[in-house]
This record gives C-alpha cells, sequence and structure tokens, in this order.
C-alpha cells in the first residue's frame, strides 16, 4: 500500500510540473469571447446561452464596459425554479384573496361577486431569496420588458477571473476546479470587456487529458459521495427544483430500485430552453413530464445533439486515467461510479473538476 501511495504521489507531482511548465497562450484550442450585456433580462441571456451552446459568459457592466461577473448555466435551475415559484406563489395569493372578498360580497353585500377584481399578491417578506426578490419586476412575470432587472444581480454571484497570456495552466486550473466553468484571458478590445479568449473547463481538460491518464490514482480515490439521485418517476421540475436548491449541476435518475438510469443537468434545462414550447400538444414539459419522459422526449427532439448514452459509469478499481478517457469520448461532464455490473445503484461521482482539482 506504501508503494501504491508514493506512486500516486509521484504521478501527482509530475502531473503538477506539467501544468506549471506550460501558459495559457500555448493551448491548441480556445473559445472567442461572448459577453452579455447586464442589461438583458435573464431569460434573453439563457437565450443567447442555449443558441450559443456554451454554459457560461461573462457578463459586461453597461455604464463601466467592466465584466462584473459570469452568468451560468447553473443559474437557469435557479431562475426557472424560482419564477415557477413565484407565480404559484402569486397565483395561491391572488385566489385566496379574491375568495376572501367575494365571501366578504356574500354576506355583507359589499362587492358584486361576479365582478372580477384584480389582486396584489402580498410579497413574502421572509426566507426569499435574492434572485426572488429581483423577480417582482422581471419580464418574465410582466411579460415587458419595463422595469425588468437585468442579469448583473446573478452574475455578480458568480466572480469571473482573467488571466494574462503567460498565465500556467496550473493556475487557470485553480478557478476551473473549485466553482468556474470558463475564465478569460486579457489582451482583447474594450467591446469585449478586454478579454482576447475565453477558457472553458471542457477546453483545459481536453488539452490535457492525456496527461490526467498517467495518473497512478483510482477512482475510488477521488470520487465524491453520497450521489444525489432523483426517481424517474418524479416529475422533471422536481429533478431542477432539487439541482437549485443543492447548487449543483447535475443529478442521477434512478429506476425503483435505486438503479442509475440517467443523468440531468443543467445542459438539459438548456435545450429546453432554447426549443421551449411548454404549452403545445406533444411539447416537453418539465411540469407534467416526469423525469425520464422528460429526458426521452427533449434528447428526441434535438436532431442537432450528438447521440450520447445515457449516462457514463465506472468502478472504484477503475483507474482515474480510464474515468478520464469516458469523459472525453462522451463529452459528459460527470461519471457515476457502481460497484458492480450487476449493482448499478451509484456509490459515488467524479466530474471534470474533480479531475483538475487533483492538481490544484
Amino acid at each position: 500500500r506504501g508503494i501504491r501511495w508514493c506512486c500516486v504521489w509521484s504521478s501527482m507531482e509530475a502531473f503538477k510540473t506539467y501544468l506549471g511548465s506550460r501558459t495559457v497562450s500555448s493551448l491548441t484550442q480556445s473559445r472567442d469571447p461572448l459577453v452579455l450585456d447586464e442589461g438583458l433580462s435573464p431569460s434573453e441571456a439563457f437565450h443567447v446561452l442555449a443558441q450559443a451552446s456554451i454554459r457560461a459568459a461573462p457578463v459586461v457592466s453597461q455604464t463601466s464596459n467592466q465584466i462584473v461577473g459570469t452568468l451560468d448555466l447553473r443559474d437557469t435551475c435557479k431562475f426557472f425554479v424560482e419564477v415557477h415559484n413565484a407565480k404559484q406563489q402569486a397565483q395561491s395569493d391572488a385566489s385566496h384573496a379574491k375568495s376572501h372578498l367575494q365571501k366578504l360580497s356574500e354576506e355583507e353585500e359589499v362587492v358584486d361577486a361576479s365582478t372580477d377584481i384584480p389582486i396584489t399578491p402580498i410579497p413574502k417578506k421572509s426566507g426569499q431569496s435574492g434572485v426572488l426578490l429581483g423577480l417582482e419586476k422581471h419580464p418574465s412575470m410582466s411579460h415587458t420588458n419595463e422595469g425588468g432587472a437585468g442579469i448583473g444581480y446573478l452574475a455578480k454571484m458568480r466572480p469571473f477571473k482573467v488571466f494574462p497570456p503567460d498565465a500556467t495552466l496550473l493556475e487557470v486550473a485553480h478557478p476551473l476546479s473549485h466553482g468556474s466553468h470558463i475564465v478569460g484571458v486579457s489582451g482583447g478590445g474594450a467591446d469585449k470587456g478586454g478579454l482576447s479568449k475565453i477558457v472553458t473547463q471542457g477546453i483545459l481538460f481536453r488539452e490535457i487529458c492525456s496527461e490526467l491518464c498517467k495518473l497512478q490514482s483510482t477512482v475510488g480515490d477521488v470520487m465524491r459521495t453520497p450521489v444525489l439521485t432523483m426517481p424517474s418517476s418524479g416529475l422533471a421540475f422536481e429533478a431542477f427544483q432539487l439541482i437549485a436548491s443543492k447548487g449543483i449541476s447535475g443529478i442521477a435518475v434512478v429506476d425503483d430500485t435505486g438503479s442509475i438510469l440517467q443523468n440531468t443537468s443543467s445542459s438539459d434545462l438548456k435545450m429546453w430552453a432554447a426549443g421551449e414550447s411548454e404549452g403545445k400538444e406533444g411539447a416537453v414539459s418539465m411540469h407534467t413530464d416526469t423525469v425520464e419522459e422528460f429526458l426521452v422526449k427533449l434528447r428526441a427532439s434535438s436532431s442537432g445533439s450528438k447521440t450520447r448514452y445515457p449516462c457514463s459509469i465506472c468502478h472504484p478499481d477503475d483507474s482515474l486515467g480510464h474515468a478520464a478517457g469516458m469523459l472525453e469520448k462522451t463529452g459528459y461532464h460527470r461519471v457515476y461510479v457502481v460497484n458492480s455490473n450487476d449493482d448499478r445503484r451509484p456509490c459515488g461521482v467524479i466530474s471534470i473538476s474533480d479531475l483538475l482539482r487533483t492538481a490544484c
């Protein structure tokens, strides 16, 4: 065992040395900066991300032209869930208040019971998130852009890191393994917030995957537990509600025995938002479809997306290189860990962030 851990430590040190020897300018891949104006509404901004098929983008101030933070697809879950909850609360408050007034009209003849009375819902005063407080003025609530809140309040929750071109990959790997999906590289024009390029978590992972495959650690050494799961019979909305409440990117969808069937994440919500037609006959619905129905319909309707397996699995004794190779091949951001092919109940999960964190 001592010899094994010596090999693990030695391979990790070699990996860190490799990352420290390469600079951002040496990357063979990068992405042109796409920046979002903080005046965009969340619905508009998330639509831009969906149409561009990207997970996150920096947000620029309208007044200073400086980057104020990051809008991330993980925020779509929070946004859509809280918009839905706010609408449900408003409808409940309005219905309760109207029933109360109609009862008074019947008993005291104060108001004609047949008259429609506009009710202003009472805002929640305790336990209300900062995001939800801004939704009363949001375009998605009022169906108008007048007075709507922009995305600045969401972006400021996720700082955006900018590095010079001569920064090392080790420096860049730290934020990309601790919550950030993207970082920027300086040297661009003012219209791009001073950015010359964007480096994503996926770009860095693909660049260094061959070196990750040399690590001597096993999946069991790095995997995270416990695994958050959602029964396939639960509503899709409940799955995204769980993702939003935990502030994570994705969860495992399991059958009634606890065996893993699929993975769902904020990327699925991105696909739904891009082609969302809720309310139409046969449309994908996050409010009435089970999570399994939602995912099957959604992926069947996304003809332009790559054909993928429902999810990837590996075992605790598999090498870290094996897991990295699976992530590179499938394009997924996480792989679930099961004890055996006969026992497909997830006992752990390993993501690109976890792999990058081994060096940080």
